[in-house]
């Protein structure tokens, strides 16, 4: 059994080179001109023409930064500052708190808060040590 079925033509024979390239087919019209922009009426104000923008300036670089500190990741923050300036401060011991703000510092970092999550989960890593340093009995 052959592999071309008869209802397929047999392929050229070898002998006839392939046809040489042409390039870019020449355009049908090549002094188009695209039609002249139609001019408003006289005495319309010229909004329309796009003014130079402004570079970003330092506010609103530091409000993007700011951003980071929202939401779960200022909770974050908050618990972790809680959890280290306490003990110092009245002398008490927040047993799950610091806990808790490494959770909500995962939970920022996975809403997009980069940068508050990291800080909040850093603040919280210090208030646990802080928490587990308090257990060490001082003789």
């Amino acid at each position: 059994m052959s592999d071309t079925s008869p209802s397929y033509p047999p392929p050229p024979p070898p002998s006839i080179p392939p046809p040489v390239y042409q390039g870019p087919a020449a355009s049908p019209m090549p002094d188009y001109q695209p039609p002249p922009v139609a001019q408003p009426p006289v005495g319309y104000p010229q909004t329309w023409q796009q003014n130079r923008q402004q570079g970003i300036g330092a506010g609103a670089a530091t409000a993007g930064i700011i951003s980071q500190f929202s939401g779960r990741a200022l909770w974050a923050c908050g618990i972790g500052l809680v959890t280290i300036i306490v003990p110092f401060a009245f002398g008490r011991v927040f047993f799950f708190l610091p806990i808790i703000g490494v959770i909500y510092g995962f939970r920022a970092i996975q809403a997009g808060k980069l940068a508050g999550g990291i800080v909040g989960i850093v603040l919280s890593a210090i208030g646990g040590i802080l928490t587990l340093i308090s257990f060490i009995p001082m003789s």
